[in-house]
């Protein structure tokens, strides 16, 4: 590999404007600094520098508002840091995170999430920063900025937008680190692009507690009623239908990647599935379901979920001849359909899914608790491993938590 380096006596021109050379620059909020010919890889000091002096300078104008015994409750204090102040210094961690593996790095960030430990424990200015740390609950900046470098690689992958699973130098490595303590990462996602879904053909109708002291208030009379519900017993989702008018009922078992919420939007998937094999023309339908998160899913112009996409599909399709109408029903409140429905869906629960898992799809909130699960090992990791603190500091230390 050879790198042609070409003298010119004038700059470059943009649009008949001169174009000046710098060693360092701004890209959406990220500084990059020349590349050195002789290294060919980035330097990210200068950007570690910007955002923790930034952070710094807000960690000290919150300050002003609390003293070593008055000001701000302790949980305050600890939301200002971590939705605030560390947004500040994990931006763009994607690109950036491998500049954090050196020690000046290290110190700089240290120093920095030190300065809010002191704030929120009004400890003493001598206490160990690892020990303030575990006692504030807030893991090193440095595994933050790799933990948040992950959840993104992660969020990119599922939408076929990430690049370089193959790299072995540079940011793309993340993702293999990631996958390679998370092997869950790699499961099909069930995501898609966020965008504006179809809209609802059909009625939502969210009827207040009261209305359902009266059932022949909220279920129609003359239309085909059916009963929607998922359920998850230990690490095992499942999810139960009942037709009232037709008496079918069906249970699936989704294996154990599915949420409670991906249960719900299946139940109500496979029920329109179900009515539509019969080919209904110009009945009222109506669909109850207890969950009001699967309802609002549904209802939003917004999708960011393959099964809610699928599901709003089908009951649109449902609903070009028939009027269809969706209603929430309180649940584990004796209404009979919903007791059935219920049933179904733990029988579900308990069975075993028929194919490879996941069935529906990892969903996005289980790959991110997993990567909080390896940030959590880390964490405790770097507290077993941290010098100066001897047994005996951290007896203390847990007998001061304690009580003990």
């Amino acid at each position: 590999m050879f790198a042609l380096v070409v003298q010119s006596s004038s700059a470059p021109t943009l649009q008949y404007h001169q174009l000046a050379y710098h060693l360092l620059t701004r890209v959406i909020g990220d500084y990059l600094e020349s590349i050195e010919l002789n290294r060919l890889q980035v330097d990210w000091n200068e950007h570690i520098a910007n955002p923790t002096k930034k952070a710094t300078s807000a960690i000290w104008a919150c300050r002003r508002a609390l003293g070593c015994t008055w000001g701000l409750r302790l949980r305050i204090l600890h939301w200002m840091y971590t939705a605030i102040v560390r947004p500040v210094i994990t931006y763009g961690a994607t690109v950036w995170w491998p500049g954090t593996r050196t020690d000046k790095a290290r110190k700089q960030l240290d120093k920095v999430q030190r300065l809010a430990c002191l704030g929120i424990t009004s400890a003493m200015g001598t206490a160990p920063s690892r020990a303030i740390e575990v006692l504030t609950g807030l893991p090193p900046l440095h595994l933050v900025i790799e933990h948040e470098a992950m959840r993104s690689a992660y969020r990119l992958t599922g939408l076929g937008h990430w690049i370089g699973d193959e790299q072995t130098t540079g940011h793309s490595t993340i993702w293999n680190k990631a996958t390679k303590n998370c092997p869950v990462l790699l499961m099909l996602q069930d995501s898609v692009e966020p965008s504006i879904g179809p809209s609802p053909k059909l009625g939502i109708q969210i009827p207040s507690r009261d209305d359902w002291d009266n059932i022949n208030n909220t279920i129609c009379q003359n239309g085909i009623i059916w009963f929607t519900d998922g359920s998850k017993i230990g690490y095992k989702a499942g999810a139960g239908v009942y037709g009232k008018t037709t008496r079918t009922r069906l249970s699936f078992a989704l294996g154990s990647y599915a949420s409670v919420f991906q249960a719900e939007i299946y139940a109500i998937l496979a029920c329109g599935m179900e009515i539509l094999k019969t080919a209904p023309k110009r009945r009222t339908i109506q669909i109850c379901t207890d969950s009001q998160a699967a309802l609002m899913a549904i209802e939003s112009s917004k999708v960011k979920s393959q099964f809610v996409l699928d599901c709003k599909k089908i009951l649109n399709d449902l609903a070009s001849c028939n009027r269809v109408i969706l209603t929430w029903v309180l649940g584990h409140s004796g209404v009979p359909g919903n007791e059935e429905a219920d049933r179904l869906a733990r029988v579900g629960s308990i069975g075993y899914p028929i194919g490879p898992e996941p069935i529906l799809g990892v969903p996005y909130s289980m790959g991110v608790s997993t990567m909080k699960e390896l940030l959590n090992k880390e964490f405790k990791k770097s507290w077993q491993e941290a010098p100066g603190i001897n047994k005996l500091q951290k007896k203390l230390l847990v007998s001061f938590i304690t009580s003990h």
